[in-house]
């Protein structure tokens, strides 16, 4: 019998969203898939984690293309922890696949991003970790199976290199006709600082939450992953513990993009 890998996959939006669930599809061909993902929508959360504040609970689930699924009333980083040391403790990780996230994870998105930071708890575990976004944010009708392509592609060849658990790879797969695909660095930083429109009625105020386009880009590199989604290019930037580009890595990445396929 085959010796497959084994994948925990997690997300921020939940098992009903249509991009675990494609994602779920695709990585059971050919991986033995756990899912552990959050009760309701987490996204934005961060890297906030609870599990050591309360007790957690889990809920069996059915997910196409997994051994088994669970919901957990907790963060995206509660489950990636709960996923590898509780539900699924007698089960030797090789990867945490988190995504496929409606709307990109790049620059400064990337500290508040659930996706990534589901991600990154695998990292802090000790095992290796890919965080997957697609820069679309119709969440019934955008092309996952695009983007789960590309990660499965891109996770045989991450998992080859011996030093996989010592980074993360934080991919960003444009909406559209993709053009190529590029390593990069985290680009800069959105302007996020709108005055927030308030209301008084009754002694209380309420804050509303900000619409409207996306804001502003400050100091992005020519060869980040904000600017690499621009041309149409899957991003692909491994990163650090902290957040940060991992530089070797990269220079890696870069080679092997040359003669990518």
């Amino acid at each position: 019998m085959e010796n497959r890998k084994r994948i925990l996959l997690v997300n921020d939006d939940g098992l009903d969203a249509r991009g675990i669930q494609i994602l779920a599809r695709h990585l059971g061909k050919t991986f033995d898939v756990y899912a552990c993902a959050p009760d309701r929508q987490r996204s934005a959360s961060s890297h906030r984690v609870t599990y050591f504040l309360k007790d957690l609970h889990a809920f069996p689930a059915e997910l196409a293309g997994t051994r088994a699924a669970y919901r957990v009333d907790g963060t995206p980083a509660d489950c990636t922890y709960v996923g590898i040391n509780g539900l699924f403790a007698d089960v030797k990780f090789d990867c945490v696949v988190s995504g496929i996230n409606a709307g990109w994870n790049t620059a400064s998105d990337i500290a508040y991003s659930g996706t990534v930071a589901a991600a990154m708890e695998g990292l802090f575990l000790g095992v290796p970790a890919m965080a997957v976004s697609l820069d679309d944010y119709d969440m019934e009708h955008g092309d996952y199976g695009a983007a789960a392509q590309c990660a499965e592609k891109l996770l045989d060849t991450y998992l080859q290199d011996p030093d996989c658990s010592s980074y993360l790879l934080n991919v960003n797969v444009p909406k559209g006709k993709v053009e190529g695909i590029e390593g990069t660095v985290v680009g800069g930083i959105f302007d996020y600082g709108r005055k927030l429109k308030t209301k008084e009625e009754g002694g209380i105020v309420t804050i509303l939450r900000p619409l409207g386009p996306v804001p502003d880009m400050k100091d992005a590199a020519i060869d980040s992953d904000v600017a690499a989604i621009g041309r149409h290019y899957v991003s692909v930037t491994p990163l650090n513990r902290f957040g940060d580009t991992a530089g070797l890595a990269l220079k890696l990445w870069r080679d092997i993009f040359k003669n990518y396929q």
